[in-house]
């Protein structure tokens, strides 16, 4: 088992993105006693050394005050931003007191100020589960959340193509040493004219002449002259727009003001207008008021209306916890701390506080979203709620959806982790109405909770139960084609369930709900083998288990209920096997037809590391065989080499006449792009297929380097062989024989038993194709001739 101990890691701020210091660099952290998951709190000042991090025993002291007072008792020891657990973690010796999450000083004196008050124990315990959520990178300590923390980090490289093919590639972020400053506080920029610092002299200092000369040079942005008022401008940076008693009407018209009785502001009374400008964001927007309304040009701007700039959300919410701090003092003086601050912006220091600022907010945003809702459902024992009532079903068969799921023993470094478990049990009645919750995290829409709404023996909508995270006021219903479920469409990425769809006992399927373009991956949850006619075959769902985060779904799991002598359905060992393709694995795009077929591929063979490789279909024949008599040309693009195998990158079926809107269909092909960009030969390989007159393809030889551990070849082509007897090998290279370390390369061959050939089918990692499968109806194609004398010699 990878050893857990994290002695001598890197560990970066949760707020900012940015590394503590290894030696001597202090710290707070929100963290739980070693061991457990709570009670989660706020340590006081920690310090770091080369081989460990300490914090203090009092959360109100620091290490250096408690060392000062009583140098002979042993410091605390804490755990930063631990990745994984032993089994024996909650039970066994350690010298480690603590585990947790670190901030920089002052970032958590933001966090706190902006979005943490009051500080309840029930905010804190949010915070501290939301951080145990997302994964860590081993070597930074950088917490993942799916941001670049307001662009102080960068990805390792660029992606060409924002596409599920890429899935995998998860970009790994580094710090952008642009941004190298620590957010300004009331040490960070001293004052070349006090020995003050410069956030302490612009909010406590009572002349006005030294709030002007911060920063140690005078601006006309602090100072009215004629020539600034003559160009309309104060020494705020705000333009002043008045009106006379002598202005014209033509100087009103080219002013752009309303006329006194045109203008509805001038109804209000004045509070009411200073009310309406303190709600403006941003400066600009107050100058467009006051260049439309006469009334707004006329008013003088008050002391609260400069107040309201600090708050949250304005030019200078990220000043907001100071300017609290010191409103007292401040009063009456708004306006030239506002003239203060104009020139404190321009500070590195100051705009690495407004961009950590922005981080804030939005983390504060999502914790508002979250909003402390339990998860719903009857808790299952796990690693992480040992004490749970396990799952009363505990002799069901369960089959899974999930994708890339770190188990707590292991490093999570990518991808999801499920921190509680639920059960629901929809035998009591009759499913009559189902409501998702969502989520948005960071730019992505999650499912976070389901509530079903149940009936029993004809009744009416009675016994409504839910599992897990359900948010009423963000909560979509959706339409069942009738009572019943027999399993789900899930449209899912690497960190949870973006959408669904409810599939009904006969085989019908409901809209979706949530996200589901086709950038993201789908699977189909269904209980047993789908017979092919669209109806599924292992029953009606009656037990339904929940893998959750702190915020959302990241795996469903489906039973029929009690089944004696069976087992879980996790393992590739398992049931699995003997399930359809179409149930097993993810799908690119859309989820093919219940009633196509599928050949060619086994289950191993669509697993790349800990991630199933999504499947991509390129049906050219269309569902029923309608577009065959359309397909004139089959186009292979790969980029070839002399020293390693053939890598496919795209094949492309085109057409006589457009289907669909599109004269041709690509199966792979995003990378092309950046294939064409990069070093190295790409090459496409044509055949031409006379489908008008009734060619059609009947077998596919797929052609394999040598099953060898030791050397990677894997695929390498294909053989097309069709009706009029004709073959091709694309690319021509791929039907050589060669042997390596002894072994010959591998073909295997394809066709329907009895049926017709309607597309192809291939596991797609990185842009690459590594595999073959054919797509065929059972029925033949209806009124099509296939009889060699209707072949045309090429």
């Amino acid at each position: 088992m990878v050893s857990m101990d994290r002695t001598g890691h890197n560990a970066a701020c949760i707020l900012c993105g940015h590394g503590i210091d290894r030696i001597g660099g202090k710290f707070r952290a929100i963290c739980a006693r070693f061991g457990a998951w709570g009670p989660a709190y706020i340590s006081g000042i920690g310090e770091r050394e080369p081989s460990r991090d300490y914090i203090p025993r009092d959360p109100s002291s620091s290490v250096a005050e408690e060392q000062k007072r009583q140098p002979a008792q042993p410091k605390l020891t804490v755990s930063l931003t631990r990745t994984g657990f032993s089994r024996s973690f909650s039970t066994a010796p350690t010298r480690q007191v603590a585990w947790g999450f670190p901030f920089h000083l002052t970032c958590w004196d933001m966090l706190a100020g902006l979005l943490l008050q009051p500080i309840s124990k029930e905010r804190i315990q949010l915070l501290f589960d939301l951080c145990r959520s997302f994964p860590i990178q081993w070597d930074s300590g950088v917490l993942s959340f799916g941001h670049d923390y307001g662009g102080s980090m960068t990805p390792d490289y660029i992606e060409e193509h924002d596409t599920i093919l890429d899935e995998a590639r998860v970009p790994y972020f580094l710090p952008n040493l642009f941004y190298r400053e620590q957010p300004m506080d009331d040490e960070a920029v001293e004052s070349l004219t006090s020995g003050l610092s410069a956030l302490q002299l612009l909010f406590e200092s009572d002349d006005s002449d030294r709030g002007a000369n911060i920063g140690g040079q005078q601006s006309g942005i602090f100072s009215s002259s004629p020539a600034a008022a003559a160009e309309g401008n104060d020494e705020t940076g705000v333009i002043v727009v008045r009106s006379s008693s002598s202005s014209s009407s033509s100087s009103s018209s080219s002013t752009g003001l309303s006329d006194d009785d045109d203008d509805p502001f001038g109804r209000f009374p004045n509070e009411i207008l200073v009310q309406i400008l303190a709600e403006l964001p941003g400066a600009m927007d107050v100058v467009h008021l006051k260049q439309a309304s006469r009334t707004y040009a006329d008013l003088d701007l008050p002391d609260v209306f400069w107040r309201s700039r600090f708050l949250p959300g304005r030019e200078f919410g990220h000043l907001y916890p100071e300017a609290m701090r010191h409103s007292s003092r401040a009063a009456g003086r708004w306006r030239s701390i506002y003239s203060g601050a104009r020139k404190l912006q321009a500070l590195p220091a100051m705009k690495s506080r407004e961009r950590i600022s922005n981080v804030a907010s939005s983390l504060g945003d999502l914790l508002g979203r979250m909003g402390g809702v339990p998860c719903a459902g009857t808790p299952c024992r796990s690693f992480f709620e040992p004490g749970a009532a396990a799952a009363t079903e505990t002799s069901a068969r369960w089959i899974t959806a999930s994708r890339g799921l770190v188990y707590p023993t292991l490093l999570f470094t990518k991808n999801a982790r499920a921190l509680r478990e639920s059960l629901l049990d929809l035998s009591s009645g009759v499913v009559q109405t189902i409501s998702v919750s969502f989520i948005e995290v960071f730019g992505r829409v999650y499912v976070s909770g389901i509530r079903f709404g149940l009936s029993g023996n004809g009744s009416s909508i009675d016994s409504p139960c839910s599992i897990g995270y359900v948010h009423p006021e963000r909560e979509t219903a959706i339409f069942l084609p009738e009572p019943s479920i027999a399993g789900f469409h899930l449209a899912q990425d690497l960190r949870g369930v973006r959408g669904l769809a409810v599939v009904s006992g006969s085989g019908g399927v409901s809209s979706w709900l949530g996200e589901h373009d086709d950038s993201i991956l789908k699977r189909r949850l269904v209980l047993g083998i789908s017979p092919g006619n669209g109806t599924p075959g292992g029953g009606l769902v009656k037990l339904l288990k929940g893998g959750f985060d702190a915020l959302k779904l990241v795996s469903l799991s489906v039973s029929a209920g009690k089944q004696a002598g069976t087992r879980d359905n996790n393992t590739k060992a398992g049931p699995k096997r003997a399930r359809e393709s179409r149930d097993t694995v993810v799908w690119s795009r859309e989820l093919p037809d219940p009633r196509l077929k599928f050949r060619g591929l086994a289950y191993n063979d669509r697993v790349h590391g800990d991630l199933e490789t999504p499947l991509s279909v390129g049906l050219f024949g269309g569902t029923e065989g309608q577009h065959l008599r359309h397909l004139v040309k089959m186009r292979v693009r790969a980029r070839c080499s002399q020293h390693s195998r053939d890598e496919l990158l795209g094949i492309e079926f085109f057409y006589d006449s457009p289907v669909d809107g599109q004269s041709s269909l690509m199966l792979g092909g995003t990378q092309l792009e950046a294939a064409e960009r990069s070093p190295g030969p790409l090459e496409q390989f044509d055949f031409s297929i006379d489908s008008r007159d009734g060619e059609r393809i009947t077998r596919v030889d797929v052609h394999s380097g040598p099953n060898d551990p030791r050397c990677n070849t894997g695929f390498v082509g294909f053989t097309v062989h069709t009706s009029c007897g004709r073959t091709c090998t694309l690319p021509p290279a791929a039907g050589n024989v060669f042997q390596r370390n002894g072994l010959r390369n591998q073909t295997k061959s394809l066709s329907p038993d009895n049926g017709t050939i309607v597309g192809f089918y291939a596991p797609l990692l990185w842009g690459n194709i590594r595999d073959l499968g054919i797509v065929y109806i059972e029925a033949p194609e209806p009124e099509t001739s296939t009889s060699e004398e209707n072949c045309v010699e090429e």
